[in-house]
């Protein structure tokens, strides 16, 4: 539990490895009391400036840790229900948390893939693809 909550303190280090590193552990081992931070992490907008794969690392765990309780945040992420003139989030933003309600495995989280599987943006489409076929 110790070395849990030191893992936890890292998810806000200064460097991009260790956050990395930090945060594939909490979400391997299932340590939801990491949800917080991350969820804090992903929903804020510290995480537009990360490089593809911290984003991907840090949605995926939020989807683990999170489970059926997140595909709230994660389906208009995903961009399957826009509503009126309202703008998209950027492919790669969407593209992660495509692979985030792959992880949740429940038919909600299928539902919003299933509507986001047209997606005119390559990137997602085939991250929507990978995700379904976690989820089936």
């Amino acid at each position: 539990p110790g070395a849990m909550q030191q893992l936890e303190r890292a998810i806000e280090d200064a460097h991009r490895d260790v956050r990395v590193a930090a945060v594939r552990v909490l979400a391997a081992r299932g340590h939801r009391a990491a949800l917080p931070r991350v969820e804090t992490v992903v929903l804020g907008r510290e995480l537009r400036a990360a490089d593809l794969t911290e984003k991907m690392v840090f949605f995926e765990a939020f989807g683990i840790l999170g489970g059926e309780a997140v595909v709230q945040y994660l389906t208009p992420l995903l961009g399957a229900t826009r509503g009126f003139m309202k703008k998209k989030t950027d492919p790669e933003t969407r593209a992660c948390a495509a692979m985030a309600l792959g992880k949740i495995r429940t038919d909600e989280a299928r539902e919003a893939l299933q509507a986001a599987a047209q997606d005119k943006d390559p990137l997602v489409r085939n991250a929507v693809g990978r995700a379904l076929r976690e989820v089936s």
